[in-house]
């Protein structure tokens, strides 16, 4: 929180625990100095995240309770607090698989893809984690396939999905 203003992009790989309602929902950070490892729901909607991308790393970040107006949960309260996209988890991933594909997202967000004039352009949130997990299905079917590493099953880490601007290109 104290790193959080004027930063445009906050990664968070953590463990997320989804209560009985929303506000009984939290992420679970290794301890810092004063012992704190909790970042609850009032706490991320106070942090001021000014158009930030917010990529949470954590399993079930983007579940919540179903309402008429969406679902209320983790996710939707970076947007709140200013966010302007937040990338979350449904259900439940594998910690390797997930380290595949964020690297994979990173790579392409932040480089772009070239152009027809071989320049490169701003690759937007939304197509970043669509090439993310194309690229991650391939690696996983390779690795697989040589009986090694994460399982290349979607259901270990096809559940990421972009809330708020998913046309966001200019978060760095």
């Amino acid at each position: 929180l104290k790193e959080a203003p004027g930063a445009k992009l906050v990664h968070l790989a953590c463990h997320a625990g989804v209560g009985t309602t929303a506000s009984a929902s939290a992420l679970y950070l290794a301890p810092g100095p004063n012992g704190d490892s909790t970042l609850d729901f009032a706490e991320i909607v106070r942090a001021p995240l000014e158009n930030a991308l917010v990529f949470l790393a954590a399993c079930r970040s983007g579940a919540g309770r179903a309402t008429a107006d969406g679902t209320v949960g983790l996710a939707r309260e970076f947007l709140r607090a200013g966010a302007r996209a937040v990338v979350a988890s449904y259900w439940k991933v594998s910690d390797e698989a997930t380290r595949i594909l964020v690297s994979h997202f990173y790579d392409r967000y932040l480089k772009g893809a070239k152009s027809e004039r071989g320049e490169n352009e701003r690759v937007d949130v939304a197509a970043a984690l669509r090439d993310a997990v194309l690229a991650t299905r391939d690696d996983l079917s390779r690795q697989t396939g040589a009986g090694q590493g994460a399982s290349a099953h979607p259901g270990g880490w096809g559940s990421f999905f972009v809330l708020g601007d998913g046309g966001l290109t200019d978060a760095l």
